[in-house]
């Protein structure tokens, strides 16, 4: 699908000018704070996460001697090291789970921020749609109902998985070489 209007330099500052004539300068960054106030818990979570699933996808499925991944092993009839032992995660691979479970975790815990941000900056009227973060949240919980704060949370879904796995694998690995 093509957009109605290719971009071009001139309709971009002519979008900014109407967003400063209609809603002052300040319209520029609107929904800026939410964004803000999603980065801390999202890394935090992502960052937390990540270690956690790592040693855990190690722990079952790695090399390790010994631990969960040897009795889940043999619980199935599976001897490891053996033939039939057919899972074993090298690090870039748990790495890239890690990363896109984290990732994910990270973006379900925090959409509703996320959602927040994209509704106050979509909107760029005289008036704005939300007169605040708080007005925001209870608007869309009285007129849309609480699972309508995880709307969009599928696509954004299949676009952190790749992203956060290539990003926690690369980053990873290159600072273990």
């Amino acid at each position: 699908m093509t957009p109605d209007r290719p971009f071009s330099l001139s309709r971009a500052v002519n979008t900014g000018a109407k967003i400063c004539q209609n809603s002052g300068f300040r319209g520029l960054y609107r929904g800026n704070l939410a964004m803000l106030l999603r980065v801390v818990p999202y890394s935090g979570t992502a960052y937390y996460a990540f270690d956690v699933y790592e040693a855990a996808l190690l722990r079952v499925f790695g090399k390790e001697q010994g631990g969960l991944g040897i009795g889940l092993r043999r619980a199935f009839g599976i001897e490891p090291g053996s033939s039939m032992d057919p899972v074993k995660l090298t690090g870039v691979t748990a790495r890239f789970l890690a990363g896109a479970a984290a990732g994910a975790t990270a973006t379900f815990a925090t959409y509703p921020l996320d959602l927040l941000r994209a509704r106050m900056a979509a909107h760029w009227d005289m008036q704005p749609r939300y007169a605040t973060y708080g007005s925001a949240f209870r608007v869309i919980l009285e007129r849309e109902g609480f699972q309508a704060m995880w709307n969009g949370l599928s696509p954004t879904l299949l676009g952190i998985i790749p992203y956060a796995g290539l990003s926690f694998a690369t980053f990873e690995t290159l600072k273990s070489a």
